[in-house]
Formats: structure tokens, sequence, C-alpha cells
């Protein structure tokens, strides 16, 4: 075993037994001793992580639903807002902040000013990935893989959303920006010849 697999075996294991418990990612950061940065950044790169983590956190929701009838931890809106700006996922925001997706929408559309928050992270967190993936393209993630199909998903799963956005910041239409997303996901979708077309425009 390497230096740097023995390094993470040592936080990857106590911070999924405190997901598994019913804690929040930020509570098994600080359980498990590691750094929000170096945990995120196994979960882009490691497949086999990525799907534990997952796994543990839903362990953990079912947990905490079997015996909850209390409301929403009181500062999840901040946990959901920073992990969105970060992985621009809702779904793992909605992990991130420890509440069903289904709360995290229905505060969107009862409050205007998360909404507006909510589409700024948003848009952060889509720029944090075409950059991840320009430079996959590029060649300049020589040590590093990323989860293709997961980047196509997520650069779909809300491109009309950026295209509204970065519309009303520039001069661009919104079917020119979403004519170059499409054409980003293109690009993904040969790069990985497994893809068939309609992945790629959903």
């Amino acid at each position: 075993m390497t230096a740097s697999n023995a390094e993470r075996r040592t936080w990857e294991e106590p911070f999924l037994a405190a997901l598994r418990r019913g804690g929040s990612v930020a509570e098994a950061f600080r359980e498990a001793g590691v750094e929000r940065s170096t945990a995120y950044h196994r979960r882009r790169h490691d497949a086999r992580l990525a799907r534990a983590w997952d796994a543990a956190r839903e362990a953990g929701q079912r947990k905490a639903l079997r015996g909850q009838t209390a409301p929403p931890p009181p500062h999840w809106r901040a946990a959901f807002l920073e992990e969105l700006a970060h992985s621009s996922s809702v779904s793992a925001s909605a992990r991130a902040a420890n509440v069903p997706v289904a709360t995290a929408y229905k505060k969107r559309r009862d409050d205007p000013a998360f909404a507006r928050k909510w589409r700024a992270a948003l848009h952060e967190g889509y720029e944090h990935l075409e950059m991840e993936v320009l430079a996959h393209l590029r060649g300049n993630l020589p040590d590093r893989r990323i989860d293709v199909a997961n980047a196509i998903r997520l650069l779909a799963a809300h491109r009309q959303t950026i295209a509204e956005i970065r519309a009303s910041q520039d001069e661009r239409s919104e079917e020119e920006v979403i004519a170059s997303i499409n054409d980003l996901i293109d690009r993904m979708r040969r790069e990985d010849g497994d893809l068939p077309p309609e992945d790629a425009h959903g």
C-alpha cells in the first residue's frame, strides 16, 4: 500500500462511519480529521469512494428518518449552498445539508432570496465543472480521471438555467450559450466512446 493510499484510508472509514450514523458531511469531516477540499478531491476522482459516500449518506438519512420528527437543521441552507457552489449537484447538496431534496426545492419556491443564492451557487459550481472538464480535454489532468458520465449529466441538467444567467450577464443569447455547452458535452462524449449520442443532449 502506498503512503497516499494509507493516508486516505486513515480518514475514509471514520468519515463514512460518521455519515452512516446520520451526521452531516461537515460533522463527518471533523470527526475523520480530513479537510473538506481533500475529501471532495478524492470523491471527484475515486468512483469507489463516491459510491460509498452516497451509500453512507443514504443510510444515515434513513436512520435519522426512522426516529425523526424534528425540523431540518437550523443552518442547512448554508451547507446546501456551499456544496452547490462546489459541485453544482442538487442531490449532493441536499445530502451535505442533511435535508431531503424536496425540502430544498420547496425553500427555493417559497423564498426568493434563497432562490437567488441558489442560482448564484449553481453558476459557480457549473463554472468549476466546466474548468475541470476543459482541463481534462486538454490533457492537463494526466494523473486524474473524472467521471465523464456524471460530468455530462450535470452539464446537461443545468444548461438552461446557466444559459439564462449568462445571457443576462453578457451579450450572448441563451441559444448561443446552450450551443457552447452542447459543444462541450459532445467533446466529452467523444472522449468516452462508450456513451451514446443521446446522453449528450438529454
